[in-house]
């Protein structure tokens, strides 16, 4: 008989059981030996910032170092651990490790906002984000002392993001001699099946293994610390595509059928409402997807005397990974390398005198390529869309996974930072002054390849399938002597004051003031563009790409009022406001490089192409094609600005336990968001009040429609600062001290967050669920993208009793097992719905469908009452119908859809990870811990929002609803993972 999953797993978490049991009768078990041990690891743990009455701002988040090493860890990446954390989110799910472009929001700010660091220097990566390497994470955990999170209000030493802060401090080494070996170790036998898994689980192991080592060079002097930490990878993954049917690619034109080829295989027909083929199928192909990181980092600390003391740390990790964007035919290799160094001095000039000195330098390097197998279809690559180009291109299809590399490989980013600061901390009387000040210097080479084997989007199938024929075919092609590297420069100077200021025993005061700018970034080739007037000049004109330093005048107060009434300190009052910005640098501008007269873009919306498929260029015609220009908004650029104030209120309910519940309020002003400026022509107010973009009176027969606002450019690809933000939560959380061998601590979230755009900068147009006219920001103003109204986050240890009145062998075997784990749920985050089919005749095309008022806020409860293409009585909410397509109708030519931005709320998550651990003490230096960690214990399916052409709604402006529309084939976890892993200290 066959042995079932639930059996195999018991049966392998048995046999590693049984292993550490008979570990357990061979070792003596850990008592003072061990408290001995790691007393001295304990002592060298730099100080916390903890909440008294003292302090009118909330408590710095701290993930000590007994988190870091003992909670379970997907990839043991620390910033994991910065969810657990009130008010901070990955919207990604968080549970899934590996991968680029997951970011951390931090009390409703977005992803690039926040700021990194690794003792004091600033380790941002060249998109602004968390510096995570190539394989998705970041590797040296047992070389963290802390990592310290501040997520609400933080006082004026702190700038350069509007965000939150993260400041991670390494170990340093002691008068004793201490060192680690461990291994962790997982493979697929172990897992269990994803729910996209065909019957047989794809391959998959992991070998993550590393050491430290820290002791005195000279005793009571100099003292060191170094690790390394390795990771190998070997996953294999089910990717979900949709692809053409099989029997329609046999249709296909034979300028066309040699690309289509490239489309793997249908598997599973999806079918419309009457069992009949929709043209469309899926392909589920497990994908290989390696990945390779080493990491290594060393610290040296010496004190001269009682008064003087320094430390020199560098830090290097290099990784490779190898993803899938679009199709497996075309996997994509990141490659990075990320070098910070940290020279401190800090002295003693009295005990109510102290200064730091810090100098810096920091380089994240992300190089971006793909690599064209041949093995997935056994056919050669077809000629590329463009002679010569480094990439063959892509093609769009509604409703179909895109068929082609990333349209910006190949890529490379460089960033050199050199930084310098001084701190000082001055006590007098009820004062405490902190004031001080930083410089930094960026250094951006960058460079990559938008278009230039140009983008196709085809309407439908049937348009594919004929090359084009009948119109409605968008282009977007590079010419190829197009150059986008810029050597960007940019300096940041940063100063500030803070009085903490004890009023009373029991009121204390928090004022702080920082003044902070930076200079116009610009490229050291003065390849920089701007256009003084987009609706009139003709041409670009070449010079800074803003009229003024919108940051000269950035001054930032902060302000904080603590107390403690009654005395007793069982309850504090706490209260704060603040300015914030976030400072306009090379993330906001990357996307303007894509620009005449340096790098010219030829665009098309609305064109048939049948006669020149697949030659893109004569597509786009020599005299026709319009370049493409990016731009800054010129005249008057504003920095952005985050107002953010709280409320918060800490009281202990009994001896043990403390509850904390905050109000977090925060506005946005001056917000980055991208706009398209001139594909469209003017609209026209209807009487109704609503926005009408009239047709192409004359359109060219091949071309199509050319109405545009700017009849000398193609498009105009716009950053602006005139976005706003809208965010309010309410936290509580609960802190109980350790009881019994348990120790807890938790939080729940309560929030909204509303928004024009939840990204900007880099010159990109529209975005997942704009509106298609960007010169009226309000329309597109909704819930955020990382909007998720519900967060619940727990973390727990506990030493199991036993052992008791037990000797030799079984009290060996019961006593120091702990437990401990992660749990977390939270609500789904706000996605959107999109339309995005032309008219003929019409150049302007609305970005989001009708919403019919039958359905209002139930787009994914109950079932749908059916329409062309859907069953009427199909259940919503599942992953064959999330949401119902049904609720929506086609847009009239010409008019905006009135279907919101973001009005879908996506799949809930709720994920448990699980530790069992024990110390076996080998003599009163040396110690074997085991581990066995499970990943999504409960093996909980937590599904992302419908992805790669399942939110657009229709197929064709018939309203033909996609088959794909409303589909979930991906999920934000992993299914349930198992590891094991071995430490030996000494």
């Amino acid at each position: 008989m066959k042995e079932s999953p639930a059996a195999r797993f018991i049966k392998r978490f048995f046999f590693a059981w049984l292993a550490a049991v008979i570990l357990s009768l061979c070792l003596p078990c850990g008592g003072q030996a061990q408290q001995a041990a790691t007393q001295g690891e304990q002592n060298n743990q730099p100080d916390q910032q903890t909440s008294s009455s003292s302090d009118t701002r909330p408590a710095a988040g701290v993930i000590d170092q007994s988190q870091l090493t003992g909670l379970p860890m997907n990839g043991r990446s620390y910033t994991q651990l910065a969810t657990l954390q009130a008010g901070i989110s990955d919207p990604s799910g968080g549970g899934r490790q590996g991968g680029q472009g997951a970011s951390i929001t931090i009390s409703g700010g977005r992803g690039e906002w926040n700021s990194f660091l690794q003792d004091g220097t600033d380790i941002n990566d060249s998109d602004n984000q968390v510096p995570r390497s190539a394989a998705g994470g970041q590797l040296g955990a047992d070389a963290i002392a802390q990592v310290q999170v501040f997520s609400t209000n933080y006082g004026a030493q702190y700038g350069r993001a509007a965000g939150g802060i993260m400041n991670a401090i390494t170990r340093s080494g002691s008068n004793e001699f201490r060192g680690t070996f461990f291994e962790f170790f997982r493979n697929s036998k172990t897992d269990s099946r994803n729910f996209f898994d065909s019957s047989q689980k794809p391959p998959f192991k992991r070998n993550q293994f590393g050491a430290t080592f820290s002791g005195p060079i000279v005793r009571d002097g100099t003292f060191f610390m170094g690790a390394f930490e390795s990771l190998l990878d070997r996953l294999n993954e089910t990717i979900v595509l949709f692809v053409p049917d099989n029997a329609i690619l046999l249709n296909a034109a034979p300028n066309v059928k040699q690309y289509v080829d490239f489309y793997l295989p249908g598997q599973i027909p999806v079918l419309d409402q009457n069992g009949r083929p929709t043209g469309v199928a899926e392909n589920r192909t497990p994908a290989k997807l390696p990945t390779n990181e080493h990491f290594f980092v060393a610290r040296l600390d010496h004190q001269w005397g009682d008064k003087d003391g320094m430390f020199v740390r560098y830090t290097f990790d290099d990784a490779t990974q190898s993803s899938v964007s679009t199709s497996p035919v075309f996997p994509r290799v990141t490659e990075s390398r990320q070098q910070y160094v940290t020279m401190a001095h800090t002295h003693f000039f009295s005990p109510a005198l102290i200064n730091t000195s810090r100098l810096g330098y920091t380089r994240p390097v992300t190089n971006f390529f793909v690599d064209y197998r041949q093995d997935l279809t056994g056919k050669p690559l077809p000629p590329f869309y463009v002679p010569g180009s480094p990439q063959i291109g892509n093609i769009n299809v509604s409703g179909l996974t895109v068929l082609g590399p990333n349209p910006e490989a190949p890529w490379k980013k460089v960033m050199n930072s050199f930084q310098g600061s001084d701190d000082v901390i001055k006590t007098f009387g009820p004062h405490t002054l902190k004031f001080g000040g930083v410089i930094e210097r960026f250094q951006w080479n960058v460079f990559d390849n938008p278009n230039k084997g140009a983008s196709w989007t085809f309407k439908n199938v049937d348009s594919l399938i004929s090359g084009g024929k009948g119109g409605g075919t968008a282009i977007r092609v590079a010419l190829p002597e197009s150059d986008s590297y810029r050597a960007f420069r940019q300096t940041l100077v940063g100063l500030y004051f803070q009085d903490d200021y004890r009023v009373l025993q029991n009121v204390t005061l928090n004022l702080g003031l920082r003044y902070e700018f930076t200079s116009i970034i610009h490229d050291k080739f003065d390849h920089e563009v701007f256009l003084a007037d987009e609706f009139r000049d003709t041409s670009p004109s070449t010079g800074a790409m803003m009229s003024k330093n919108p940051s000269l005048r950035n001054i930032a107060p902060r302000f904080g009022l603590s107390w403690a009434p009654g005395g007793t300190g069982r309850t504090v009052l706490r209260a704060g406001a603040g300015i914030y910005y976030d400072q306009i640098i090379e993330y906001s501008v990357h996307g303007l490089r894509i620009t005449a007269p340096y790098y010219s873009v030829a665009s098309l919306p609305n064109a048939d192409v049948s006669s020149t498929f697949p030659n893109a260029l004569a597509a786009v015609g020599n005299q026709r094609g319009k370049s493409q220009v990016s731009i800054f908004e010129y005249n008057n650029p504003k920095t952005p600005t985050v107002y953010r104030y709280h409320f918060d209120m800490q009281h202990e309910l009994f001896s043990g336990l403390t509850i904390n519940a905050t109000y977090l309020g925060a506005r946005g002003n001056n917000l980055l968001r991208n706009i398209e400026a001139n594909q469209y022509p003017l609209p026209i107010r209807q009487a109704d009040g609503r926005l009408f973009f009239p047709a192409d009176p004359t359109p060219d027969p091949v071309f199509g429609p050319d109405n545009t606002i700017n009849p000398a450019f193609g498009s105009i690809q716009k950053v602006l600062t005139d976005a706003q933000s809208f965010y309010n939560s309410f936290v509580i959380s609960l802190s109980p001290r350790p009881w019994h061998g348990l120790t807890l601590g938790g939080n729940y979230t309560f929030s909204k967050s509303v928004d024009d755009t939840s990204s900007g900068g880099g010159g990109g147009a529209g975005g997942f669920g704009s509106s298609g006219y960007g010169l009226d920001r309000t329309l597109d103003r909704a819930l955020s993208s990382f909007d998720i109204p519900h967060r619940f986050t727990m973390r727990y240890s506990y030493e199991l009793p036993g052992g008791s009145g037990q000797s030799g062998f079984l009290s060996a075997f019961l006593r120091g097992w702990r437990i401990g784990g992660v749990l977390s749920a939270r609500s789904g985050q706000a996605s959107g719905v999109n339309y995005g089919i032309t008219s003929d005749g019409f150049l302007f095309t609305s970005e989001r469908p009708d919403l019919m008022l039958n359905r209002g806020k139930t787009l994914t409860e109950g079932t749908t009452a059916g329409c062309n293409g859907v069953k009427a009585g199909t259940q919503l909410g599942g992953p064959d119908l999330y949401w119902d397509p049904c609720a929506f109708g086609v847009p009239q030519a010409g008019y905006l859809g009135t279907a919101g931005r973001n009005i879908i709320r996506g799949p809930k998550t709720v994920n448990l990870d699980f530790s069992l651990q024990k110390d076996f003490s080998i003599d009163s230096r040396r110690r074997i811990q085991f581990r066995a960690e499970l990943f999504n214990l409960p093996n909980h399916t937590n599904f992302r929002p419908p992805q790669q052409g399942a939110n657009t709604v229709f197929r064709n402006s018939a309203g033909l609803v996609n088959p794909s529309a409303g589909k979930l084939r991906t999920t934000s976890t992993n299914a349930r993972q198992i590891q094991f892993a071995l430490r030996l200290s000494f």
